[in-house]
């Protein structure tokens, strides 16, 4: 299913193969505009995660039940906002796309020794098995739809 990935220096984003939680206001639709602007700042990466949730509500809202698992002392993280935003979406919106719209997204935070642990899985299918072994040879896949940004063709 997923891998993990690093995310700025400080950060790992694991992703797997489901959760609607609520909506937010129009404050964080402002919010997460305006990290396109930013620099390497200090951030809450859940303040990131929930303002993309936000962005894709209209996708969430019919069959998406969203999961927050958020530790604890996950301490903030030196990074580009607007990258991290982007992740973050690509992600999530790849999730949605593989359940169809209709199942359970989990996200889950979590500090380790080195690293704040970001895991997003979900109850799609997974990854077909004609494209485990290209996976495997090279990190992003080609675009090949006109769909959003994926991890597979």
């Amino acid at each position: 299913m997923g891998g993990k990935h690093a995310v700025g220096r400080d950060a790992a984003v694991r992703g797997e193969g489901g959760n609607r939680s609520g909506f937010g206001t129009r404050r964080d639709d402002e919010a997460h505009a305006q990290l396109d602007r930013a620099s390497l700042q200090i951030i809450d990466v859940t303040e990131g995660i929930d303002s993309t949730l936000v962005m894709l509500g209209q996708k969430l809202q019919d069959g998406v039940t969203v999961i927050r698992d958020y530790g604890t002392g996950v301490p903030h993280i030196e990074a580009h906002p607007a990258e991290l935003n982007q992740v973050w979406t690509n992600i999530i919106d790849n999730a949605i796309d593989a359940m169809d719209a209709n199942g359970t997204l989990r996200i889950s935070t979590r500090a380790s020794a080195e690293h704040v642990v970001i895991e997003i899985a979900d109850t799609g299918p997974g990854c077909l098995p004609r494209y485990r072994p290209a996976r495997s040879r090279r990190s992003t896949p080609p675009r090949t739809s006109a769909r959003a940004p994926g991890l597979l063709p």
